[in-house]
């Protein structure tokens, strides 16, 4: 009930966030978290509006940047444009990897995104989603995030 209650809520109150300060006085984790909502609620145009408004911010964290790159490639994957959703997940690799040095358990969570998409858009990928999995679980082992370790 809990989960339900705050599936139904979390699309509302986002949205009165950025009725009150807009996606400019959003900081970059924030617009992570709305573009997570709105994809979640399979609003993909305003999440990537909200996507595109955060890396336009420059996000310092590899982490943050990561994670808004795997958010493009599920909403390309979900477009059906599979070349920008490979693309973005290059992309959002390559953060993980740089993630892996500053917060370990946020690299875990690109790498278990990445996996996921990875399994529709797998042409030749140089790493499957097995593997990616298995990187997302090293990490959350060695990190002791219990909570990641279940989601994969």
């Amino acid at each position: 009930p809990l989960a339900a209650y705050c599936y139904w809520r979390m699309l509302p109150l986002s949205n009165r966030i950025v009725e009150l300060i807009g996606y400019e006085s959003m900081s970059a984790d924030q617009c992570d978290v709305r573009q997570s909502v709105l994809r979640r609620r399979g609003q993909y145009e305003e999440a990537k509006r909200c996507i595109q408004a955060a890396l336009a911010k420059n996000p310092e964290k590899a982490h943050t940047r990561g994670l808004l790159r795997v958010g493009l490639a599920e909403i390309y994957r979900h477009e059906g444009d599979w070349r920008n959703a490979e693309s973005e997940v290059r992309t959002a690799l390559a953060e993980a990897v740089e993630a892996e040095k500053q917060d370990p358990r946020q690299a875990a969570r690109i790498y278990k995104h990445c996996a996921d998409i990875t399994d529709f858009v797998e042409q030749g990928d140089p790493l499957s989603g097995s593997q990616l999995r298995r990187k997302a679980q090293e990490l959350a082992q060695a990190t002791g995030a219990r909570d990641q370790l279940l989601k994969l």
